[in-house]
């Protein structure tokens, strides 16, 4: 068993080498240039830190880590005994979306789109009761939208950036989303 579990690693070469061990640690890189963020991607890192970051979203990558290296294997949120995951029915289907993977919900009417890196899943619902069921970690930014808080990487005037979507920031929820997701800003 390798003695390193976990490690946040400032140097690319180090990451590159601890990879190829029997039993690679979690990785999470930090560095000044997003541009090497797909790099750090293959290389099968855990999370990618960009500089400057807060502590809340360290820690959120530190617990990324530990979960990487210890899964719960009880289908539940470590510590709290909620599941890791919303069944959501769509297409005659059951599909089971992990709250890691949720990007953003939009709302389409009386329908909501989920929003994960593999796709979107439409289904029957209101941006209001998921609102109330989803876990912390979730906020509502505009009457037609929730994020994941910590898959937002810009905040652009009225627009929150997630990937290469851009979510707009309702007037009545501005001061929130800039009090919950940047008020460690510079």
């Amino acid at each position: 068993m390798s003695v390193l579990n976990s490690l946040i690693v400032d140097d690319e070469e180090l990451a590159r080498r601890l990879v190829l061990l029997r039993e690679p640690p979690a990785v999470i890189l930090t560095t000044a240039y997003s541009d090497y963020a797909l790099e750090g991607f293959e290389l099968d890192v855990v999370d990618y830190l960009l500089k400057p970051f807060s502590f809340e979203r360290f820690v959120r990558a530190v617990s990324k880590a530990r979960d990487y290296r210890f899964p719960p294997d009880s289908g539940t949120r470590p510590g709290t005994g909620v599941p890791a995951y919303l069944l959501v029915q769509a297409d005659r289907k059951t599909y089971r979306v992990a709250y890691e993977d949720i990007l953003y919900i939009e709302s389409l009417r009386e329908y909501v789109a989920y929003h994960t890196p593999k796709g979107r899943i439409v289904a029957l619902g209101s941006l209001k009761q998921l609102e109330e069921e989803l876990p912390p970690g979730f906020l509502r930014v505009h009457k037609s939208f929730i994020v994941a808080t910590d898959k937002v990487e810009v905040l652009d005037g009225n627009q929150l950036h997630i990937g290469a979507a851009l979510i707009p920031i309702g007037g009545s929820y501005r001061e929130a989303v800039k009090g919950r997701l940047f008020d460690a800003e510079p």
